[in-house]
């Protein structure tokens, strides 16, 4: 219910009307504590690095993908990684799941959207997750992507979203 409702409010804001706080983040502390339940490895490069966003959403959007990888690798690795280059943050949730069929990637973050329709939905849930992701993303100006891992099976969710830059000046 919950993540319709955070849907909901970041849908009817429209493209140019944002309902995102724009707080400083620093993604070390602020991964590390999201990571630790689904014990999850950490790595942030460089040491220091930040963004600007709402906290309570980018919690909802990591959750998310934190407890999908869990859930696709009850037993296996489980890794964070968040890195920079130019004016972007790049933070990456992997696992040692089974994987998103490359047909799939894109699909994933539709609303409703589930890889497997015979899954229990008290199991899979609803296919919202991911959309909800998607839409946490746009409204901070960035992306979310599904791809396949570099070293050896599994899924590799990739969030992009503009660094934090300069405090704004005050008029």
């Amino acid at each position: 219910m919950q993540d319709l409702l955070t849907s909901g409010r970041l849908e009817l804001s429209g493209p140019h009307a944002s309902p995102v706080q724009r707080t400083p983040i620093d993604l070390a502390p602020f991964l590390g504590r999201l990571g630790a339940p689904f014990a999850a490895e950490l790595a942030v490069t460089p040491p220091g690095l930040s963004l600007t966003g709402d906290p309570l959403l980018l919690d909802r959007l990591f959750t998310n993908l934190l407890s999908n990888a869990r859930r696709a690798c009850p037993q296996g690795h489980v890794w964070i990684t968040a890195t920079s280059a130019a004016t972007e943050c790049t933070i990456a949730v992997e696992d040692e799941g089974p994987g998103i069929p490359p047909a799939e990637r894109a699909r994933v973050f539709e609303a409703f959207y589930r890889l497997d329709d015979a899954r229990a939905r008290d199991h899979g849930g609803a296919g919202l997750g991911l959309y909800l992701c998607a839409q946490i993303a746009r409204a901070h100006g960035g992306t979310i992507a599904a791809e396949s891992r570099e070293s050896g099976p599994g899924a590799r969710l990739v969030v992009r979203l503009p660094l934090a830059g300069p405090p704004a000046p005050v008029l």
